[in-house]
């Protein structure tokens, strides 16, 4: 252990001159990486081939048939709000603004409450099968068409960007972000072919398993992301502090830049905050997806179950990975040097920080 703290904790001396230095002080992923990685897409297709049996009729496939357990959809329903953009897009956020990101980024706690004494039990008693089903009956069969239509652009650009999100944070990494890609009809770089297969896999599992198998993929997603973040907070203050998490607290305090630690954001008026809160409460509460979790279980008080469940969880969780990718502003101040290849280099602060303290696996 104390090999790897010195190790880490003295990259930040090579950010000036030579960052490249630092760098090069990153764990490498070897075979155990690559073989997790392997099982979990494993799972993730197989959970698609397993559940497709369940699927009998149209309530099954979109809904579970009304029965899926609150604690499952529960689940679903935090990560398809937590997504891969709070480890990529979020953690640069946190790196150049410090602990502003904790507010802001904790204000999904408020708006599932709005879901816990309003929209649950609306979405729940309006009884649907599908989400397209609730423009019909609220208006026409020729509103659903019309919305159908000029929703597909948008929504493609939107799951590209997730896409784009969850593969920046893959082929960092992986280390094959810059990497060249041949697949004989197009050359593609390691980013755009991980995307590729990122997209083909998505495909094949929600294709097959409908909303069970989204909701279980969800879960398994979730598994990983809590367990990876429960052991990087505490770790990255031993590293930050050369194996005494107190003294890795008090370099964060005392090493930070000005106003790091402060909670406000620059340059953001109070109109930001009033519309990033109306965003929010609406974000969470009537998009399709959040509302076919409402509908999914089988009565009201399962929908108060999975808000308050959500509530909390978006209180607790943001700070798990907020703090450790804090640390890693300390410990590798410069990432525009070590990462030069990416656009934006803060959104890899999350996997420089993982890639330097957690094990392998």
């Amino acid at each position: 252990m104390s090999d790897g703290v010195s190790r880490i904790a003295g990259a930040t001396h090579y950010c000036n001159p030579d960052t490249a230095a630092a760098k090069e002080l990153l764990e490498t992923l070897n075979q155990l990486d690559y073989f997790v990685v392997f099982l979990y897409g494993s799972l993730v297709l197989a959970a698609g081939f397993i559940v497709s049996r369940f699927n009998q009729k149209t309530s099954d496939y979109f809904k579970g048939g009304g029965n899926i357990p609150w604690g499952l959809s529960a689940i679903s329903l935090f990560i398809s709000g937590f997504s891969a953009f709070m480890f990529v897009g979020a953690a640069g956020f946190t790196y150049r603004n410090g602990s502003a990101a904790i507010i802001l980024f904790s204000l999904a706690t408020p708006a599932y409450m709005f879901g816990y004494f309003l929209y649950g039990r609306l979405w729940r008693r309006a009884r649907l099968d599908t989400p397209m089903q609730f423009l019909t009956r609220r208006y026409s069969a020729g509103t659903t068409y019309f919305y159908t239509l000029f929703s597909v652009v948008p929504n493609v650009l939107v799951l590209g960007i997730s896409i784009y999100t969850l593969c920046v944070f893959v082929a960092t990494a992986f280390g094959f972000h810059s990497a060249t890609v041949d697949v004989g009809f197009a050359t593609m770089s390691g980013l755009q072919a991980s995307m590729l297969v990122t997209g083909i896999v998505i495909v094949i599992y929600t294709l097959l398993g409908g909303i069970w198998a989204v909701m279980i993929t969800d879960s398994l997603q979730f598994i990983v992301l809590f367990l990876a973040s429960l052991i990087i907070l505490p770790v990255s203050y031993l590293f930050l502090g050369d194996g005494n998490l107190g003294e890795g607290v008090a370099r964060m305090i005392n090493d930070a830049p000005d106003g790091f630690l402060g909670f406000k954001l620059k340059d953001r008026p109070n109109l930001f905050w009033v519309a990033y809160g109306i965003n929010i409460v609406l974000g969470y509460n009537v998009n399709w997806h959040i509302a076919q979790r409402y509908y999914s279980v089988a009565d009201e008080r399962d929908t108060k179950k999975m808000a308050a469940w959500c509530a909390g969880l978006s209180l607790i969780l943001p700070l798990m990975w907020i703090l450790p990718v804090m640390a890693s502003r300390v410990l590798y101040p410069d990432l525009a040097s070590m990462w030069p290849e990416l656009n934006e280099p803060t959104e890899a602060a999350f996997v420089t920080l993982a890639l330097g303290v957690l094990p392998h696996g």
